[in-house]
């Protein structure tokens, strides 16, 4: 089996990327020490987890907010967390947006 090299673009942030969920960059932080905008910055680190297979969590906790590389299960476990919900509403949206009645709503708009 052929092992992918990783390009340079996608490096740059790979190496920033702590391992633990103790001290997580935030995106604000690798935006600063690499110059990268956070939509690319989402869209690396993205392809990293995708297309190179790397398990790199998200805090969204205010005071742990940020990246990380998990080092055992109960880590990857409050990574996912967060994503698993964000994915039920976002499930939740999709079946109201197609099971919604085109012309019922306008009675909100009569009001």
């Amino acid at each position: 089996m052929t092992e992918k090299q990783l390009p340079t673009h996608l490096q740059k942030i790979f190496k920033l990327l702590p391992l633990g969920m103790d001290l997580p960059i935030t995106g604000t932080d690798i935006e600063h020490l690499t110059g990268l905008d956070i939509r690319t910055i989402r869209e690396n680190i993205r392809q990293l987890i995708v297309d190179y297979g790397i398990p790199i969590c998200g805090g969204r906790d205010n005071k742990l907010g940020g990246y990380y590389i998990p080092q055992n299960e109960t880590e990857r476990l409050a990574g996912v967390l967060p994503l698993q919900r964000q994915y039920d509403q976002e499930h939740k949206r999709i079946h109201a947006l197609l099971t919604a009645d085109l012309t019922d709503w306008r009675k909100y708009r009569d009001v």
